[in-house]
């Protein structure tokens, strides 16, 4: 785990009883299991300037290991944390600046995470596409296509779509 990593988790461990703890079993939670929900649960308890702290150490170790294919980070996971932390300022300036759009992927991740309607408006024809292959284009709502999305054996050319992609992320 990481310096970040043990960071929050200590700092989370301060607003956590001992009979939440207890109520987890460890046994079946790994670590980083732990550290999640311990953060989910208790993310609104953190004053701004622990959670801007928080923010910018998450942010600052991001930019350190994004590009490290061994233990790297990824775009997905860095912007729903800024997301979930509730990094408004730092989460609006990354969606604005879009500063690890290199291709359609990661532009995709961006406008899945940053505004959501665009990237439904732009892939809604590829789940369509996917879809109506199978003999399945009863449905024409997102929620439902997503859905169906999730079962089919996909070839290696529908892998390949950036929509599909993230759409199964």
């Amino acid at each position: 785990m990481s310096k970040l990593g043990i960071f929050i988790l200590l700092s989370a461990c301060m607003f956590v009883s001992f009979r939440d703890v207890e109520s987890i079993n460890t046994a079946v939670v790994a670590g980083q299991q732990f550290l999640h929900y311990t953060l989910e649960k208790n993310v609104n308890n953190f004053n701004e300037t622990e959670r801007n702290k928080t923010c910018s150490m998450f942010i600052k170790d991001f930019k350190r290991f994004w590009y490290n294919s061994s233990g790297g980070k990824y775009l997905t996971e860095y912007l729903s944390f800024l997301e979930e932390w509730l990094c408004h300022a730092q989460f609006s300036l990354e969606c604005l600046k879009r500063p690890y759009d290199f291709n359609q992927f990661t532009k995709t991740t961006y406008d899945r995470a940053c505004n959501r309607s665009v990237f439904e408006t732009q892939c809604f024809s590829s789940l369509v596409a996917v879809s109506s292959v199978r003999g399945r284009n009863s449905s024409q709502k997102w929620n439902n296509l997503l859905r169906a999305l999730r079962t089919y054996q996909l070839s290696d050319a529908e892998l390949q779509d950036p929509c599909i992609q993230v759409a199964l992320y």
